[in-house]
C-alpha cells in the first residue's frame, strides 16, 4: 500500500532525524531537486527484515543475517530474497514498494567474471543488501511525500513520523565540531600518478588496450560522524543520483552524478554513461563556450563512443539482440555546476531475464573501467596503489514491482571508524598527458578537499584543467 504524508520536511531534514534517532543499517537515496526526469526521486529505507554483509572485512565470505547463514552464491540469494516480497500493487507509481537495496563494492566484479589478476582489499566491507518492507519516498517533481510498501511496514513508518520525523533535530553541535577539526589528508604521490598514467598509455600501445580509468585514493583521520562528511560534501558538489549509506561501522557518503542501470517494469533497460565534462561559466557568454568547448572536444567524444560501444555489447549478452540501440549519443546535458556529455544506450530485457542479469553484466560500469573491461580490471589491480571498495561500485534499489536503479559511485566517500578515503581519476587514452591527468585527478578531488574544511596547499589548485573539471566523469 502507499498513503501521501502531510509532511513538509525536506528529505535531508529527515534524513538527518532518521540516523539520529533509529539504531543499525539506514540508505538514504538522495536525488537533487531539479535534476531532471531520471532523478526525479529520494528515497529512506530503515530496518531490513534480513541482509548480506561480509563476515569480516576481507575475508569474502559472505552471510545472511541475523540467521548467520552462509550465503555462497549472492544473485541466487537477491533473486529469491526478490520473490518473497509482494508488491503493493501500485504498480509504477511509486519506484519502491518493498524490495531490495544496498551497495556492490567495485571488488565484486572479480566474483562475477574471471580475472587473471586478484584484486586487493580495504577495511569496507565487500557488499550489503537489504531486503526491505518499504520506503519513504520524496516525489521531486510533486514535492510530496510518500510511505509505500507493506501495511504494517506504512502504519509504523507514519507512528515514527508523527514520533520522531517532523522535526529537524539540532545538530549544530556537530556542525561545530567539524568547523574545529583540523584535518590531515595522506597525499596521493604526484610521480606515482603520473607513472601509472605512462603504464596506461603504454598499455595502449602495446596493444593491451583501448582505453582504461586510472585512479587513486586520498585518505584523512575524520572524527565528527558520516552524515556531517555527507552534508559537507553534498554542499560542495550536489549530485542526481547520490545517497549514504550506513552499514555497520561504514559509512557511505556519494554525490554521484552519473546512473548507471536502469531497468523499467515494462523491461525496458536503460543505462547513461557520462565521459566529457566542464564547469558552468560566471557569466552566459563563458558558460555557453564551455558547452561549446565541450560538444567539439573530439578527446571527450572519442571517450564516450567507445564506453558506449563497451556497454552496447554488454546489453546485448541479456537484452533482447534487435532492441539494443543508442537513442542519445553524446548529448550536452547542463546542470547546476557542470555541462555533461551523456549517452543512453537502451534495451529489451526478454522474459527469462530479470534486472539482476542486467546489472551484472554490466558491473562494474564501462565508464569507471575501461576497454576491454575485463583487461583493464587486471591492468587496474596491478597498477592502482590500493583497492577501491565502494567507490566505482553502486548503490542500488530494486523493487517488488520490478523496477530497478542505480548508481555509480564516483565522487563518493567511506568512512570506516576514523578513517576516510575518497577516490578521484580519469580516462587514459593514447594521447593522454601524465601532467595534466594528475592536475585533473587533483581537480576532481576538490569536493572531499571542500568537505573536510582544507584549503591552501592541501587543496587541489583554485583553477581547473585544461578540460574537465570538479566534477569531470571517472571519478
Amino acid at each position: 500500500m502507499s498513503r501521501r504524508l502531510t509532511i513538509g520536511t525536506s528529505p535531508l531534514q529527515l534524513a538527518r532525524a532518521l540516523l539520529t534517532s533509529v539504531e543499525g543499517d539506514v540508505l538514504f537515496f538522495d536525488s537533487q531537486s531539479g535534476s531532471g526526469p531520471h532523478a526525479r526521486w529520494s528515497m529512506l529505507m530503515w530496518n531490513p527484515r534480513r541482509w548480506l554483509e561480509e563476515s569480516a572485512v576481507g575475508s569474502g565470505r559472505i552471510v545472511e543475517q541475523p540467521a548467520g547463514v552462509v550465503v555462497d552464491d549472492v544473485p541466487a540469494w537477491m533473486r529469491q530474497a526478490h520473490a518473497r516480497c509482494e508488491a503493493s500493487g501500485e504498480g509504477g507509481a511509486l519506484p519502491f514498494c518493498g524490495g531490495l537495496a544496498g551497495f556492490w563494492s567495485y571488488e565484486c566484479g572479480a566474483y562475477l567474471d574471471e580475472l587473471r589478476a586478484e584484486l586487493p582489499r580495504d577495511d569496507s566491507p565487500l557488499l550489503w543488501v537489504g531486503a526491505f518492507d518499504g520506503a519513504l519516498i520524496f516525489d521531486h517533481a510533486q514535492r510530496s511525500w510518500w510511505a509505500s510498501g507493506s501495511e504494517a511496514w506504512v502504519e509504523g513508518a507514519m507512528a515514527w513520523i508523527e514520533t520522531q520525523g517532523a522535526v529537524d533535530p539540532a545538530d549544530d553541535a556537530e556542525v561545530e565540531a567539524a568547523r574545529e577539526l583540523r584535518v590531515d589528508v595522506r597525499e596521493v604521490e604526484g610521480e606515482r600518478y603520473k607513472r601509472g598514467v605512462q603504464a596506461g598509455v603504454d598499455a595502449i600501445f602495446d596493444g593491451e588496450l583501448f582505453e582504461v580509468n586510472y585512479s587513486e585514493r586520498w585518505e584523512a583521520r575524520w572524527s565528527v560522524g558520516g552524515w556531517e562528511l555527507y552534508r559537507r560534501l553534498r554542499q560542495a558538489a550536489p549530485g542526481p543520483f547520490g545517497g549514504l549509506i550506513r552499514a555497520g561501522e561504514t559509512t557511505i557518503a556519494s554525490v554521484s552524478p552519473e546512473q548507471f542501470i536502469e531497468v523499467r517494469e515494462d523491461g525496458v533497460v536503460q543505462t547513461r554513461p557520462i565521459k566529457g565534462t566542464r564547469p558552468r561559466g560566471a557569466s552566459a557568454e563563458e558558460d555557453a563556450a564551455l558547452a561549446e568547448e565541450l560538444c567539439a572536444s573530439e578527446k571527450d567524444r572519442a571517450e564516450n563512443v567507445m564506453i558506449v560501444d563497451l556497454m552496447r555489447n554488454d546489453l546485448t549478452r541479456v537484452c533482447v539482440p534487435a532492441s539494443v540501440e543508442v537513442s542519445e549519443l553524446c548529448g550536452l546535458h547542463s546542470f547546476a555546476s557542470v555541462h555533461h556529455l551523456i549517452s543512453t544506450v537502451e534495451g529489451k530485457l526478454p522474459a527469462r531475464a530479470d534486472a539482476l542479469d542486467v546489472f551484472a553484466a554490466c558491473f562494474p560500469a564501462g565508464s569507471i573501467t575501461g576497454a576491454p573491461r575485463l583487461r583493464a580490471m587486471e591492468w587496474i589491480a596491478e597498477h592502482e596503489a590500493s583497492a577501491r571498495g565502494p567507490y566505482t561500485g553502486s548503490m542500488f534499489y530494486w523493487s517488488a514491482a520490478g523496477g530497478f536503479d542505480s548508481n555509480v559511485l564516483i565522487r563518493t566517500a567511506t568512512l570506516t571508524g576514523p578513517k576516510v578515503r575518497y577516490g578521484a581519476g580519469g580516462a587514459v587514452v593514447s594521447d593522454s598527458d601524465p601532467t595534466g591527468e594528475w592536475e585533473e585527478a587533483r581537480w576532481k578531488a576538490r569536493p572531499f578537499f571542500k568537505a573536510l574544511g582544507l584549503d591552501g596547499e592541501k587543496s587541489p589548485r583554485s583553477e581547473g584543467p585544461g578540460r574537465g573539471g570538479e566534477d569531470d566523469d571517472g571519478g
